[in-house]
């Protein structure tokens, strides 16, 4: 059972994840397309860029939900497995984002190799790069690689 204490330490969790979301999504942005060299993004659509923004508070408020969540189910009272989980999601997340960046050059490469590619100048709406849903998978495959990982961890110990 969960005491009254842990759900307002949840709900409070998951407010500053929220807010910590929504106000580092423009450099969230920024960021990614300062890591993506030779390739142009733009926004087409301005009602989208203010979607992705709250879509990316949306999916920082996983974070305490997937952390807190493993934590009760696999019943987790060690520190130093607490931030095993918190590293693994957090990491993932940033992996997962990072492939995604890897993929769009990849695909401009791709593009400008094909005939007649070099003299094309392509752009990309940042409304499609769906960067901020492959750093929310990546926080779900988290929870899943720590999970597995203090399991199997566990039964060695044992």
């Amino acid at each position: 059972m969960i005491g009254i204490k842990s759900v307002y330490k949840i709900i409070l969790f998951t407010l500053i994840f929220g807010v910590i979301g929504y106000f580092v999504h423009p450099y969230f942005v920024q960021f990614s397309v300062s890591e993506m060299k030779d390739v142009t993004v733009v926004t087409i659509n301005l009602d989208a860029a203010g979607s992705l923004r709250i879509l990316l508070a949306i999916f920082f408020t996983f974070i305490p939900l997937f952390y807190f969540s493993a934590k009760k189910m696999l019943n987790i009272v060690v520190k130093r497995e607490q931030i095993f989980i918190a590293l693994s999601i957090l990491i993932s997340g940033i992996i997962f984002w990072q492939y995604k960046i890897y993929s769009i050059q990849e695909r401009l490469k791709e593009l400008k190799a094909a005939p007649g590619g070099k003299d094309i100048n392509y752009i990309f709406a940042q409304e499609d790069l769906n960067l901020e849903f492959y750093l929310f998978i990546g926080f779900f495959v988290g929870v899943f690689i720590s999970g597995i990982a203090l399991v199997q961890f566990r039964k060695r110990k044992n």
